[in-house]
């Protein structure tokens, strides 16, 4: 086998070797997020006065959509089409308890539009 070829083979292995890793990694979180409790984690009280997508949701229109809750601690509202869209009284949570930057980047998510705001 020349040079070039056990390069490039090498080269298969690492990308099928982190392939791997990052499957087993997306299935310990799916794992995770099936073991968790039984939506709310908290008493009413812990989050008065502020909004709550169990105890207080705003007035936001996802307010009725289902809910979904990661690992992450944070609450999504999934569409009519399926796509998991971040309650945003969830992310206001987050940006408390964990900062705005953690909280703008569990905002990002594949967005189909239907949790734009209405115009």
């Amino acid at each position: 086998m020349t040079k070039l070829k056990k390069d490039e083979q090498n080269l298969f292995d690492e990308r099928e070797a982190s392939r791997q890793a990052m499957l087993r990694l997306l299935q310990d979180v799916i794992a995770s997020e099936r073991d968790l409790p039984d939506p709310p984690y908290h008493k009413a009280a812990a989050c008065a006065p502020a909004p709550c997508p169990y105890h207080r949701p705003s007035n936001h229109k996802m307010r009725d959509w289902p809910k979904n809750v990661r690992s992450s601690g944070l609450t999504e509202r999934q569409c009519a089409h399926g796509v998991g869209h971040p309650d945003p009284d969830s992310l206001a949570w987050l940006a408390r308890v964990r900062g705005e930057k953690m909280a703008y980047a569990y905002g990002v998510h594949g967005c189909d539009g239907c949790c734009a705001a209405d115009k």
